[in-house]
């Protein structure tokens, strides 16, 4: 008599019958069929999108050990206000902002029961970002958000800290997306959550880099660099990668950023004497000079028609500085600004009808306001102390992508588990070491074909890629997809009948759940098991990655590497620590769900870069 157990799957040679005399035996499979409808989940949870924008909202139904039922239809409504909803869970978000509890609702039925979920959506306000050092004279990037920002001295704006490290003095960048920052700080270039979490280095300090601006598309980042001792503009991949100088002179160039079409980039040119703006293509052709006076902080207005520019470049209350308006393409002053009280840094508004700027119009500390174009109705919009700055209007959060395959269904339960030593020794023959020019890391099959896994950051920019495999054998490894913002990469060798490794759900790890870590790190050859928990479960927004937070040993090597649980199966991928003296024993691995939700993509050849 068999009992099943509460996961639900086909388990192959489940059961054995044998004989004793003769010594006979068969195995059979065992199928275990999901029980009755019991839970619905819905992700992402909650919502949290800027005004006018869609979110794809995603539905999985459950039974009550967290199996999910699949052929399930479901019915999508909105409970509360916020937005409309269409039949495939499409979310569009009003214009006006405000959290919204329990406002999305899906339903399904199946064999006579009913059940539903709701989960909560926040509408994200205008937000605009600045640079400040009003804590404690330290520069750091600032959010000011509010329904109405250009009333904000008048309340019902608010004002949130992003950064905490330092900045240096240059303009923030907010992705496409707008849902990261883009800042230099010390000569590397780092990205930010516009909620403060999750600081990640582009750059490292050896590449000396200054002002950076994100490319309207969201798959490269154009920045000022000294790599020769010379400051000059260069472009490179959203993962560092990839960097190619545009300009080559004596001069001392700053400030690019991309037209609104993502075809040009003006700049700065600063001889010593004066300082031009000029423009070039994309890819650094086609260089013209815009400007023959000086001019500084060009930026482009929303329909690419126009460049705003500052007079004077120096912060000083004594400074006289007007924004000036001139032709995009023909240099030509279309207008200019009020010349008073030094104004500087000069941005648009999403509308392209007013401008944001810094200026010393009513202390000897900087604030920010905004004017329209004609020089009328200006507005203070900080009140601070000390110097607030450079402002950067947001472009609305734009929604996350979610498959039924990433949702993570709670309370999920799980399968027996192996000892650390049957669950390595299943897998061990499946893990890689893979060598590069730049340095090594880890992988693992997850095709009999020959596909593997492992980290963007392994791989990026090498001429030649040696896969290791535990039999002793090696091959010339060969990148498919790259995903440069989740740091995955799928590569593929030339061999076949490969032992692989299962990809699991993060929804059968449960807090604290016990977890493997297993790889080639500190340039060993021999492959190195480590064990510890599941420690957090972290959404980085930004980029869209769950990651499983463990306190299980991870050193440079690792990257790439699979976390097991402890029925060998992959529930994340490796990819970087936290390196501090006040910090021990924290690393991260991209969760398999997130993997899923992008591994077609990879697999069929394609560079995901925003």
């Amino acid at each position: 008599m068999f009992t099943a157990g509460a996961v639900a799957g086909t388990f192959n040679e489940a059961l054995e019958a044998r004989t004793v005399i003769p010594s006979l035996n068969a195995l059979v499979a065992v199928t275990v069929v999901p029980g009755p409808l019991a839970q619905i989940v819905i992700e992402p949870n909650p919502g949290d999108i800027g005004k006018g924008m869609t979110q794809q909202f995603v539905a999985v139904g459950a039974d009550s050990s967290g199996n999910r039922i699949s052929g399930l239809r479901f019915s999508w409504s909105v409970e509360a206000e916020g937005g409309t909803i269409d039949r495939n869970g499409l979310f569009t978000a009003g214009s006006a902002s405000g959290s919204f509890s329990d406002s999305i609702k899906a339903q399904a039925s199946k064999d006579g029961i009913t059940e539903s979920a709701t989960v909560s959506v926040t509408i994200e306000p205008d937000r605009l970002a600045f640079v400040s050092l009003r804590e404690n004279g330290q520069r750091d990037i600032y959010i000011l958000a509010g329904d109405d920002i250009n009333r904000a001295l008048s309340g019902g704006v608010e004002v949130q800290r992003i950064t905490r490290g330092g900045v240096d003095q240059s303009r923030p960048a907010w992705s496409p997306n707008g849902r990261l920052i883009l800042f230099s700080f010390r000569g590397d270039i780092y990205s930010v959550n516009d909620d403060g979490t999750r600081v990640k280095s582009v750059l490292d300090e050896s590449f000396t880099t200054g002002e950076a601006d994100w490319s309207p598309d969201g798959t490269a980042i154009v920045f000022q660099s000294w790599e020769d001792g010379k400051a000059e503009n260069y472009t490179m991949d959203v993962d560092g990668g990839n960097r190619t100088r545009l300009t080559d002179n004596n001069s001392f160039e700053d400030h690019p950023v991309w037209s609104p079409d993502g075809s040009k980039i003006a700049y700065e040119r600063n001889t010593g004497l004066n300082s031009h703006i000029f423009v070039m293509n994309a890819d650094g052709s086609g260089v013209f000079e815009l400007t023959f006076t000086d001019n500084y902080w060009p930026q482009w207005s929303p329909d690419g028609s126009q460049i705003a520019v500052s007079t004077a470049r120096f912060y000083s209350e004594s400074t006289s500085s007007e924004i000036k308006f001139i032709g995009a393409l023909s240099g030509l002053e279309v207008r200019r600004g009020n010349p008073q009280w030094g104004n500087f840094g000069p941005t648009w508004g999403p509308s392209g009808n007013r401008i944001y700027f810094h200026a010393f119009r009513d202390g000897p500390q900087s604030d920010f306001y905004s004017m329209n174009l004609n020089s009328s109705n200006v507005i203070r919009h900080t009140d601070d102390e000390e110097a607030d700055g450079l402002p950067v209007w947001a472009p609305p959060r734009q929604g996350l992508e979610v498959s039924e395959e990433s949702v993570v269904i709670p309370n999920a339960a799980s399968l027996m588990p192996f000892t650390v030593q049957q669950a390595t020794a299943n897998s061990r023959s499946a893990i890689a070491r893979i060598e590069t020019e730049r340095g090594s890391g880890s992988g693992f099959v997850i095709d009999p074909g020959g596909l593997l896994l492992t980290n963007n950051h392994v791989i990026s920019d090498v001429d030649e890629i040696t896969v290791f495999l535990d039999d002793g054998t090696s091959y010339e490894g060969e990148v498919i997809g790259r995903d440069l913002v989740r740091d995955l990469a799928v590569l593929e060798i030339e061999a076949s009948n490969l032992p692989w490794l299962e990809l699991g759900d993060l929804s059968r790890t449960p807090l604290g759940a016990e977890v493997l870590v297993l790889g080639f790190p500190l340039g060993t050859d021999e492959l190195v098991v480590t064990r510890g928990l599941a420690s957090s479960f972290k959404l980085d927004t930004g980029r869209n990655i769950r990651l499983i937070q463990t306190d299980s040993a991870i050193n440079p090597g690792n990257s790439g590497g699979p976390m097991l649980n402890l029925q060998g199966q992959v529930i994340g991928v490796v990819t970087s620590k936290i390196v501090s003296t006040s910090v021990e024993g924290v690393g991260f691995a991209i969760s398999v769900n997130t993997v899923k939700l992008y591994l077609d993509r990879l697999k069929a050849g394609e560079v995901i870069s925003n």
